[in-house]
């Protein structure tokens, strides 16, 4: 499957699991070396009130909530995989809700 095939098409899901579930499909398919990000799993000490809060949770219990509304704690993404913003980041560059961009 070439880039160009996933960049010209839209498949449209009304539930989120659908949508998870397609994105990983295309993404398996895509033959590229898959790099991981991840985001912050853990409170910093110094911006707690509560010291004992900090060890409350462990990273792992934390990395498995799927809140609804909030993005996902572990990023995959693949050098030329599509990708499109859902948030007005910066409208004056051009970084709005729907922007389609490459990872390169």
């Amino acid at each position: 499957m070439s880039t160009s095939y996933l960049t010209e098409r839209t498949i449209l899901s009304a539930r989120n699991d659908d949508v998870s579930f397609i994105n990983t499909r295309a993404f398996e398919m895509m033959p590229r070396e898959e790099i991981v990000y991840f985001i912050v799993d853990q409170l910093s000490i110094e911006d707690s009130d509560d010291q004992t809060i900090t060890n409350r949770y462990p990273t792992e219990f934390i990395n498995s909530l799927d809140p609804p509304g909030l993005p996902s704690f572990k990023l995959k993404l693949k050098v030329g995989y599509p990708v499109m913003f859902l948030r007005n980041l910066t409208p004056k560059d051009g970084l709005c809700n729907r922007t389609r961009l490459m990872i390169v």
